[in-house]
């Protein structure tokens, strides 16, 4: 499963997507997320923090009931048509100024998929339910303080 850096912050907003895991049917998820408009949020980074957390509770019965594996995979910004696209919205600015700690420059899709093999492979057997933040170090950085979040307002 491919989440997002946007989900580094899931355990701050647990109770709201284990109530959101919950549900059946895109009714009752309407109807909580209209009744709770500040668990939605900015719609992406809930998203992206909501399915961390789905895999990591769906991780049990798939393993225990039928010996599935499920890990997902948290990038930061990708090299893609996507981020060409979110660029054109967001400004230059955004994407000159997001920090890529390690390697100074966006990952690869293929980078990316090298994670997802990993994950996959039968080297990685006992590992299930698992979130491999493929970011350069960004989330741990700014989960820990050796990164400051980038001072980005976004285009009116």
């Amino acid at each position: 499963l491919n989440a997002s850096t946007a989900g580094r912050n899931w355990q701050q907003s647990l109770t709201a997507h284990l109530e959101t895991i919950k549900l059946s049917s895109q009714e009752e998820i309407r109807a909580f997320h209209e009744a709770n408009p500040d668990a939605l949020r900015d719609g992406y980074s809930s998203s992206k923090e909501l399915l961390i957390v789905w895999t990591q509770q769906v991780a049990i019965p798939l393993a225990q009931e039928r010996r599935i594996r499920i890990n997902c995979i948290a990038p930061c910004p990708v090299d893609t048509a996507f981020m060409e696209e979110t660029g054109k919205v967001l400004g230059q600015a955004f994407i000159d100024n997001y920090p890529y700690p390690l390697l100074g420059r966006m990952p690869t899709a293929e980078e990316m998929a090298w994670s997802l093999l990993m994950l996959s492979s039968p080297l990685n057997a006992a590992v299930t339910g698992a979130t491999l933040f493929s970011d350069q170090g960004y989330a741990g950085g700014l989960l820990t303080g050796a990164l400051q979040p980038a001072a980005y307002t976004p285009p009116k």
